[in-house]
């Protein structure tokens, strides 16, 4: 008896008043069933090859119901394949991503800086060459030269680091006569208190100044000349903000119809676009709404965007004043809340 693979092998099971029927009926038919067994009174089970269950359509099978209970041979490898689609392609991309980005630059990390803007030493680097996903084949020391000639920098380092570029930097100290700047008023107020311990003050307990006005001045009278000096002070002062909100009792507001259409769709790898399509929305008058789809986060995040316009209508209301004031008053609070600066006492 030949042997038969029971990998191979896809189970079947035959429910019905006709179930030994139809095992003759395959029988009969040459199909090789193996592994028969009755699992009730009117069901069936057995085991069939490829070949065979390919042919299993043409059996005669009134009176019965045929089912699979499980695939073998080459559906179960697609099953299992299709079961696990996402990591294939999750390997598929990052063997992709190693070979496309290997010994090129992904990030460049600058540090150090405290007066200089990093986007000015990327831009810098950009002039000399140094772009992203280029290859990491710079002259280091030609970098660290041209950083040094363009900004007051006392010192600069640059190391390669597998695909990032590490910019080290230690900026040159500061004119001290340029330093001694004076304490300006940050709003428009009014002076509670003031306590100076360096410099010279301009301003008085009740007076009301107004943002920019020098407060300390930074220096102190000795004799006829002066000496500058870091001013140093403890202020104390009122702030006064407002707002306002302009109340129409008849007004035409837009709302949303229920309609909407892609009107720009993209699909990113990382923060990198792939491909886009874009157009022009149909409706006279919309408002956009972006969806963010993440497919993958394997290696590099894959992502699809897209971005949906809204049908807007307009539409006219009437309002009543009194039953809105409390709400408008409370939404205005909020909004200038949002305006202060956490180191203010709000009273």
């Amino acid at each position: 008896m030949k042997r038969v693979n029971k990998t191979n092998l896809n189970i079947v099971k035959v429910s019905g008043g006709n179930s030994v029927n139809f095992i003759n009926n395959c029988v009969s038919e040459g199909l090789n069933l193996n592994n028969i067994n009755r699992t009730s009174p009117k069901e069936l089970t057995f085991e069939i090859s490829d070949n065979d269950y390919s042919k299993l359509s043409t059996i005669d099978n009134r009176g019965c119901n045929i089912s699979t209970v499980e695939f073998g041979g080459k559906k179960k490898f697609i099953n299992a394949f299709i079961y696990r689609i996402g990591l294939v392609v999750g390997i598929i991309v990052s063997l992709v991503g190693i070979m496309l980005f290997n010994n090129r630059l992904i990030q460049i990390h600058v540090l150090g800086l405290t007066r200089t803007s990093k986007d000015d030493v990327i831009s810098q680097l950009e002039e000399l060459g140094v772009t992203k996903f280029s290859y990491m084949n710079y002259d280091t020391n030609k970098l660290e030269k041209g950083l040094s000639n363009e900004f007051r920098f006392s010192l600069v380092s640059i190391i390669k680091k597998g695909n990032s570029l590490i910019v080290n930097i230690k900026e040159e100290l500061p004119d001290l006569e340029n330093s001694y700047t004076p304490i300006t008023a940050d709003y428009n107020m009014v002076i509670n208190s003031i306590k100076v311990y360096a410099g010279t003050p301009k301003v008085k307990e009740g007076m009301l100044v107004y943002k920019g006005d020098i407060l300390v001045e930074p220096f102190i009278k000795k004799g006829d000349g002066i000496v500058y000096v870091s001013p140093i002070a403890e202020i104390n002062a009122s702030v006064f903000f407002s707002n306002s909100y302009v109340f129409k009792n008849n007004e035409e507001i837009f709302v949303r119809t229920g309609k909407k259409e892609i009107v720009n769709s993209e699909i990113k790898l990382g923060k990198y676009r792939l491909n886009k399509s874009e157009k022009n929305s149909s409706y006279s008058h919309y408002e956009k709404e972006e969806n963010i789809t993440l497919v993958s986060n394997y290696f590099l995040p894959i992502s699809i965007n897209k971005t949906y316009a809204y049908e807007l209508e307009k539409k006219c209301i009437t309002r009543n004043f009194e039953n809105e004031k409390e709400a408008i008053i409370n939404r205005q609070k909020e909004l200038l809340y949002s305006t202060f600066p956490k180191s203010l006492e709000i009273n």
